[in-house]
């Protein structure tokens, strides 16, 4: 009996933790469903959030990074979020990330292949 509960304790806690990851994962994936071209910044951060977030068990920020990128004559500001987890090995590469695009301030595009149409 006592080895019953110890299993199942086990088992709520580690379901725990991959629920409140997969809680975040899904509420940035479904975030970014909701955002829509010419959206102002700020509209997009309220949308996506800013608060941290939990992400393989560790608190990240929301947006986890921001980059500025210089196309011609224009500069975009780069958003990203984590919305996906490759490998569980408590790190957050590139691929777990979906960049979001503003310019002037307004929202013109997300996800990688628009990030490679700019470069």
């Amino acid at each position: 009996m006592k080895r019953i509960i110890y299993l199942l304790t086990v088992f709520v806690f580690i379901a725990g933790c991959a629920t409140m990851t997969d809680r975040t994962l899904v509420s940035n994936s479904k975030s970014l469903n909701s955002l829509s071209l010419g959206m102002p910044r700020a509209e997009v951060l309220k949308i996506m959030g800013t608060e941290p977030v939990m992400s393989e068990g560790q608190s990240v920020d929301n947006p986890y990074r921001t980059d500025i990128f210089k196309g011609a004559n224009k500069t975009y500001e780069i958003l990203y979020y984590v919305s996906d987890v490759k490998i569980n090995d408590g790190s957050i590469s590139d691929n777990e990330l979906t960049p979001v695009v503003l310019l002037d301030g307004k929202l013109v595009g997300w996800g990688w292949d628009f990030v490679q149409t700019l470069r």
